[in-house]
């Protein structure tokens, strides 16, 4: 039903805007001032944010660069001396570093923990009934790389080790304790390679561990 083309209503309806002229003229009225000042806040807003955004991974990304461009040459003698009593495991991957360090009194681990998470680019620990575990994580430049069977050659001319050695499937295997580890890492500190470095026993106040050097 049409009831605006009701002749009696539509009368109605004139009468009502003839008495009251301010009603057909406000309602054609636009709040203009309320309308720009939330658009204004609302562009304001997302400025704001889009320069937080920028100066945030701006920001992200100078210390990244600082952190690559400040890297230093990966030294496998002094991590494994640094944290000779503690390491369970030592892993170098294509220049990236897994260090997993054992403590029998959890109370050391936080202090540990503290000093080395500022030296790191990744330290987690776990403390349970069972083990205290700090894992290193963090990436270094590389040297040259190592010749193998150049590297088994020259480990057979020290004379203050005798340890077990054998290539297997191109990668150098070895067995060895804390000193002639130590020795070992003294003779190719300064060339780029693979390994993994694990403990095997401990016997006699010694540490005993495998060590494989990766032919790749």
């Amino acid at each position: 039903m049409n009831l605006l083309g009701n002749p009696g209503i539509q009368s109605n309806l004139n009468s009502i805007v003839k008495k009251n002229p301010k009603i057909l003229s406000e309602s054609k009225k636009t709040p203009k001032n309320q309308f720009s000042k939330k658009n204004k806040k609302y562009f304001y807003s997302i400025i704001l944010f889009s320069l937080f955004l920028t100066l945030f991974f701006s920001y992200s990304f100078y210390i990244s660069s600082k952190k690559n461009n400040t890297k230093n040459i990966f030294n496998c003698l002094n991590i494994f001396q640094d944290h000779m009593n503690n390491i369970i495991s030592l892993e170098m991957i294509d220049n990236n570093m897994r260090l997993v360090l054992d403590y029998e009194q959890s109370n050391q681990i936080y202090t540990d923990y503290d000093l080395y998470y500022s030296k790191y680019s990744f330290v987690g620990f776990s403390v349970d009934n069972k083990s205290s575990q700090i894992i290193i994580k963090d990436s270094f430049k590389g040297n040259k790389n190592i010749d193998i069977y150049e590297l088994f050659t020259s480990i057979n001319y020290i004379d203050s080790i005798n340890i077990e050695k054998e290539i297997v499937g191109d990668n150098l295997i070895i067995i060895g304790n804390s000193f002639e580890i130590i020795n070992i890492f003294d003779l190719v500190n300064k060339y780029k390679f693979n390994f993994k470095l694990e403990l095997i026993k401990k016997m006699n106040n010694k540490n005993y561990y495998n060590l494989v050097i990766y032919n790749d």
